[in-house]
Formats: C-alpha cells, sequence, structure tokens
C-alpha cells in the first residue's frame, strides 16, 4: 500500500519540511524543501545521517526562494566543507546576471543564494531551475510548479531593493470569532516573496501544496494555468497545504476558500512575529473545522483566549499537532 509522510521541523523562524515515500522501484524516497536559517544546519546534517542508517539519500532538495530562512542551512554547510548530499537541487538563480558586479548594492538573501548556487555548480551538483509549467518526476511522485513566472524572477535578480524584514504586529491578544470578520486589507510585496517556487506535488492518490513565502493571486493564477479545476464551489482538493509566509495573513484573500480545498494545514513559524491570529480565524471560517501542524508549539504560548479555547478547541474544531518533526501520514489505495 503506498506511503506518504510529511515531516514539518522547528527550523525556529525558517522553513524545513521533508517528504517521505515509498516510490515505484519499492525504495523510499526524500524530498527535503527549504532548509531553515544557518542555525538549522547542524538539524539537517544529522537528518542526513539517520537517513544513511536507515539505507536511505536525500533525492531532492527544493529551496523555494533566496531568504536566509530557507537557504541559510544549506548554505552553512557549504561554508563549513560539510556540504548536503542529495541526488538534484532545484534553486532559482539568474541566467546571464552577474551576481558579483552588483556585490555591493544587491540585497543580502540574493548574495546569499549566488554563494550557494555557485557552491553547488562547484562540486557538480545537478541543479535545475523551475518556474510556472515546469513538471519534476521522481519515482512515481510527480511536481508541478505552479510559480514563480520568469517576470517575476527577472525583476528579483535585476532590481536592487533592501532586505525585507520577517514578521509584523501580532495580533494574538484579539478572539478568533473577532478576527473572522476582520478584512484582508494588507498585501505582501516582497519581491523576494513573489519569486516563490510554489508547486503541487502528487503521489498515489495524495496531492499536497507548497507555497513558499507566495501570494495567493498567484497560488490561484499557477494552479488554473496547469489545468488544476475546482470542484464546484469547494475549491481543488489537497490532503494538506502548507500555508505561505510562515501563516501571514497578507499573503491570504477572502478568495482562498473558492480555490483551495483542504482542512490541513501547515504552518512553519516559532511564534516570533508569525503566525497571524487572523489566519487561523480565517480558515476556521472558510471551513469550519480544521487541523493546524508545526514544528514548534506557538500555540500554546498565549495564542488562546479562554473563549478561543471553549468555542474551538473543546468542539474540536481547531486541532493543533506538534511531534517529533509534526508528521502527516497518508496511506493510498490507489496504484502508484
Amino acid at each position: 500500500m503506498p506511503e506518504m509522510k510529511l515531516y514539518v521541523y522547528n527550523a525556529g523562524k525558517g522553513d524545513c519540511l521533508l517528504v517521505k515515500y515509498l516510490g515505484k522501484s519499492e525504495k523510499y524516497r526524500n524530498i527535503i524543501i527549504d532548509s531553515g536559517t544557518g542555525r538549522f544546519k547542524g538539524c539537517l546534517s544529522a537528518l542526513e545521517r539517520e537517513l544513511s542508517a536507515a539505507g536511505e539519500g536525500i533525492d531532492l532538495v527544493v529551496l523555494t526562494h533566496v531568504d536566509n530562512d530557507h537557504i541559510g542551512g544549506l548554505l552553512g554547510l557549504e561554508r563549513t566543507n560539510a556540504p548536503l548530499t542529495a541526488g538534484e537541487f532545484i534553486i532559482n538563480h539568474p541566467d546571464g546576471v552577474d551576481i558579483g558586479s552588483v556585490a555591493g548594492d544587491a540585497q543580502l538573501s540574493v548574495k546569499g543564494n549566488d554563494e550557494l548556487y555557485k557552491a553547488l555548480i562547484r562540486r557538480n551538483a545537478t541543479v535545475h531551475s523551475a518556474v510556472r509549467g515546469d513538471i519534476f518526476e521522481l519515482d512515481g511522485a510527480r511536481i508541478s510548479i505552479i510559480s514563480p513566472t520568469q517576470e517575476r524572477l527577472d525583476r528579483l535578480f535585476t532590481t536592487v531593493l533592501p532586505d525585507t524584514p520577517l514578521g509584523g504586529g501580532i495580533d494574538w491578544a484579539a478572539e478568533l470569532v473577532t478576527l473572522m470578520s476582520a478584512p484582508l486589507t494588507l498585501r505582501d510585496t516582497s519581491v523576494n516573496n513573489l519569486s516563490s517556487i510554489m508547486f503541487v506535488l502528487e503521489y498515489a492518490d495524495v496531492r499536497l501544496l507548497f507555497t513558499g513565502d507566495g501570494v495567493f493571486d498567484d497560488i490561484r493564477e499557477g494552479l488554473q494555468s496547469l489545468g488544476f479545476c475546482e470542484t464546484g464551489n469547494r475549491g481543488i482538493r489537497f490532503d494538506a497545504v502548507k500555508l505561505p509566509h510562515h501563516g501571514s495573513a497578507r499573503n491570504l484573500s477572502e478568495e482562498w476558500p473558492k480555490t483551495i480545498d483542504s482542512h490541513r494545514f501547515v504552518i512553519c513559524a516559532d511564534g516570533a512575529g508569525h503566525p497571524d491570529k487572523k489566519t487561523i480565524a480565517k480558515l476556521l471560517k472558510w471551513y469550519g473545522e480544521i487541523e493546524i501542524y508545526s514544528g514548534t508549539d506557538w500555540w500554546s504560548r498565549d495564542f488562546l483566549t479562554r473563549e478561543d479555547t471553549e468555542r474551538f478547541i473543546a468542539s474540536g474544531k481547531l486541532t493543533f499537532s506538534k511531534a517529533g518533526g509534526g508528521e502527516l501520514v497518508w496511506k493510498s489505495e490507489a496504484a502508484i
């Protein structure tokens, strides 16, 4: 019986996830999505050793965009001459643009991305870029890239911009029921985040959505352009959705439930600046009952009011889960 597991690691302010499944070859395959900040490099090495001891390896690493909280762990390992070994890497880097020539002006995250890319090339790693419409196959799994567009990447690598700080105001003091009706007025305009590699991963009859730090409009346009179709007014079914930008409400839209149908959501955050409580409130409003998974238990630190607990936790409408990596498991009856 085909099985897929998703692990959500405690990467602090950063993202790091692992997808594990038994491929057509009857071998376990492992896909790492993002690598946390530089502080997470030791955990990445430990994960690689753990997989190796089990007779497995890292088959693919996807780095969604240039920000340090996504590439930092892998870059840290390259700098210590203890690089992560993987079959393939997906990382966006400009063609024909010499980052070194604008090193004095380029933002630090773009410089770090350039350093990492060159380090991978020097050691003859297999490196791919990814834009909307690209498809990758890995032993029974299919990865469909829904974003970014080439236009988004061109802007990222040819425009000198300041670094964008992580996080914003915390709205945790408000009650969920109040935030349900609060408007989604702010929008994420970070060029870095808008360049995120976002993709659908399909395996047997399991479908997952990974959104980096992207925005809803790009998610919707990308899904439509690749032929993913809504079911009535319920949106496209996903077994789980990794929410964009650490659960920021700036990356959502009131149109979200018309495009996406899911009740399981992953948030990579540590409670310092993210996630927005409004995000949880909106998901509850749209779906009625939801499960939230994370590598840290940020919700245990003054996130819920007494009314939140009585109204949503006690009734089972809202569930939070953290395990040794926040493991989600699907067993499929479908053939691979």
